[in-house]
């Protein structure tokens, strides 16, 4: 029968906590790679994206305004 080999899996320095609470424990008993997406949370870790005007009209802009109005440093 098929089986699950790997998780993908949102996870960077500032979305851990699904993994690391929920899934970790599970992908650890079952055997089960993990791959993570958005490492970079969108490039919002990288610096590109420090204000409203650096996320306007950009492909992932609306993923980094995201985080960085949850982390309380998107301006208005």
């Amino acid at each position: 029968m098929p089986q699950y080999e790997c998780l993908q899996t949102e996870y960077n320095l500032y979305e851990r906590a699904e993994y690391e609470e929920t899934l970790e424990q599970a992908c650890i008993e079952n055997g089960l790679g993990v791959l993570s997406y958005f490492s970079l949370a969108s490039g919002f870790l990288t610096g590109k994206y420090r204000s409203a005007a650096d996320v306007a009209n950009k492909a992932r802009g609306d993923f980094a305004k995201k985080i960085s109005e949850r982390a309380g440093l998107q301006d208005s």
